[in-house]
């Protein structure tokens, strides 16, 4: 019997550089949500009956933007992130697919084992599609609610290019 063929493994700098890296963008990508989209999205959320998004009520726009914009652009990345390493294990009939580097040790596996693997890496974006065309009933129904909220009066209007009190 033959014994198990293993998957190159990355070099020990090369995960360090990684790690690093995935650590500084992930710190990057926390500090820019935290300090700007957050407080963004809840001024937004705020005062989205008094605005209009290209023409839509703002309410419409945020209901819509969270229940099919989100699943919608998360089901595109992980169709771009998985698509085509899924592609590469189903031309070749194995996994992980000759060249591609692996953190640990990984057995390399052939036939139906990973013709799966390829199966569910080009297919990960479906429930996130499923997510987004659920969500399009749920927006549409949460659009039509009329709310109660008051508009500023034209003296504390939100000016348009500022997106903040004049």
């Amino acid at each position: 019997m033959n014994p198990p063929e293993f998957a190159e493994t990355y070099t020990r700098a090369e995960r360090i550089r990684f790690a690093l890296a995935g650590l500084v963008l992930g710190a990057l990508g926390l500090a820019v949500w935290k300090l700007w989209m957050l407080p963004w999205v809840a001024g937004f959320a705020d005062t989205a009956p008094c605005r209009a998004v290209f023409g839509v009520r703002g309410t419409t726009a945020l209901w819509f933007g969270l229940f099919v914009g989100l699943p919608a652009l998360l089901a595109a990345l992980f169709a771009v992130a998985l698509g085509r390493p899924g592609l590469a294990v189903l031309r070749e009939g194995r996994y992980p697919p000759r060249g591609t580097k692996v953190f640990q040790p990984t057995r390399v596996r052939h036939g139906a084992a990973a013709r799966w693997i390829g199966y569910l890496h080009v297919l990960a974006w479906t429930p996130l599609l499923a997510m987004a065309i659920w969500g399009y009933g749920q927006a549409a129904a949460l659009s039509r609610l009329k709310g109660t909220t008051r508009c500023p009066t034209p003296s504390h209007a939100m000016a348009p290019a500022l997106d903040r009190p004049v």
